[in-house]
């Protein structure tokens, strides 16, 4: 129960927009100014973090709104 009632806190539609708007430059504007071959692993931990924060805040909202 505790638990939810931090997912619900937590998980406000302006969270959720902070997330997939700091996912999306993570994902697709941060790795286009890495575009150099000297920064391979940079590039993909940026894509995938960036994945994760848009997916990650979509499942909370979406947790925090059907268990509530």
């Amino acid at each position: 129960m505790a638990l939810l009632h931090f997912l619900k806190l937590w998980s406000t539609s302006y969270f959720v927009g902070l997330a997939v708007i700091c996912g999306l430059i993570l994902s697709f504007v941060y790795p286009h100014l890495l575009k150099d071959d000297r920064y391979p692993v940079e590039y993909k931990i940026g894509k995938y973090v960036g994945y994760f924060y848009i997916g990650g805040g979509l499942v909370l909202l979406l947790i925090s709104t059907l268990f509530s």
